[in-house]
């Protein structure tokens, strides 16, 4: 009889154990499956002073600031994410599958800084959904959780950028420029893509007409653009910088007007 018991305890243990190795195989396989693993990167990018987010799974991770947020901070921003902040996201866009997701619009963007992109990069293959606060539920907590992960980075500036003075001729009440050349104080400058003229980053110059704003390594177009009264343009002729890795590039701007 004891005997017989022995025989059934251990037929018992070695189903249990079976069972135990199937589950956790098939637990490998969903995951392995879901493409968790396949996930590098997570981006988020809004029209709003959110900004740019881009998390990565090696844990390096960039906040991009087109316009100065809350806190001031305007331009490049560098941290490293939490491991486990982004294995939750990564598992949470492949329980989506955004990365099977099309570029969609839900409605006609009337309020651009109310739309949102979300891009995954799985294989070393970029994937986006474009979207807006009427997108499903499931879109804007993801949302969500990418802010909340970023929230939880200490960020720092990045390593590079440009800093200078703003100087030259101001504006009369009239529109018309005035002869005395002083420093530019409060005036807005823009950092442009030469590629698409697009604005990368916009920053105010403070009280002494000095600027700084950090931008990965490249080559940008400045520009100031002060207020006119008028019909003719306030912006100054576009002047091309390049950025060198782990350098601020230091100039001093004078302000030729554009004319149109």
């Amino acid at each position: 009889m004891e005997k017989c018991d022995l025989k059934l305890t251990l037929a018992a243990f070695v189903l249990l154990m079976s069972m135990s190795i199937v589950a956790t195989s098939g637990n490998q396989k969903h995951q392995q499956g879901s493409g968790v693993d396949r996930i590098t990167e997570i981006t988020l990018a809004s029209g709003n002073e959110d900004g740019t987010i881009t998390l990565r799974s090696n844990g390096s991770s960039q906040w991009f600031h087109r316009t100065a947020d809350s806190s001031g901070r305007v331009g490049e921003y560098i941290g490293s994410v939490r491991g486990g902040d982004f294995q939750r996201l990564a598992q949470k866009a492949a329980d989506l599958r955004l990365f099977e997701l099309p570029v969609r619009m839900n409605r006609a963007y009337i309020v651009a800084n109310r739309t949102f992109r979300l891009s995954v990069t799985r294989d070393g293959e970029r994937h986006e959904v474009l979207a807006d606060d009427t997108a499903a539920t499931e879109l804007k907590e993801f949302r969500v959780a990418v802010r909340e992960a970023a929230g939880r980075v200490r960020w720092r500036r990045g390593a590079s950028g440009v800093k200078g003075l703003l100087h030259g001729p101001s504006f009369d009440a009239t529109g018309e420029l005035l002869p005395t050349e002083h420093p530019l104080a409060h005036t807005l400058m823009v950092v442009r893509d030469p590629t698409y003229n697009s604005a990368v980053a916009l920053v105010d110059t403070d009280g002494e007409g000095r600027f700084d704003v950090s931008l990965p390594p490249g080559t940008y177009i400045l520009q100031a653009n002060q207020t006119r009264f008028g019909v003719r343009s306030g912006e100054s002729v576009p002047e091309p910088i390049t950025v060198s890795p782990g350098k601020y590039l230091s100039v001093r701007m004078r302000f030729h007007p554009r004319s149109k």
